[in-house]
């Protein structure tokens, strides 16, 4: 699994709401070509044992001029790993690594 930072955005549609876009670190942002973008940044995947996986969301999108929202990108790229993975027959678990706030207790 990826345990470099990659670059993310977080799209919406029309009537599709918080799409993950996971890239190369070397390609800009705004040449994803994603519209109503409401999250960006840097995000780096790391399995900490065969059975679960972190997703750590963090800083910013200088040609967007978006910051990442941390725990809300982490929730939604975890679901939408979580979701590819159970379709391709894995049982690999991702979890937000952010611990504020808004995340409940890992505990």
């Amino acid at each position: 699994m990826i345990n470099q930072a990659m670059k993310y955005v977080i799209g919406n549609g029309e009537f599709i709401q918080d799409v993950p876009v996971i890239f190369h670190p070397g390609i800009p942002h705004d040449a994803i070509g994603v519209s109503n973008v409401s999250g960006a940044g840097f995000c780096r995947i790391q399995h900490l044992d065969t059975q679960i996986a972190e997703v750590k969301c963090y800083g910013e999108s200088v040609s967007l001029k978006l910051k990442s929202r941390g725990y809300r990108d982490e929730q939604i790229i975890c679901a939408m790993l979580c979701k590819a993975s159970s379709e391709h027959g894995e049982s690999v678990k991702f979890v937000p690594a952010s611990d504020n706030d808004a995340a409940p207790s890992k505990h």
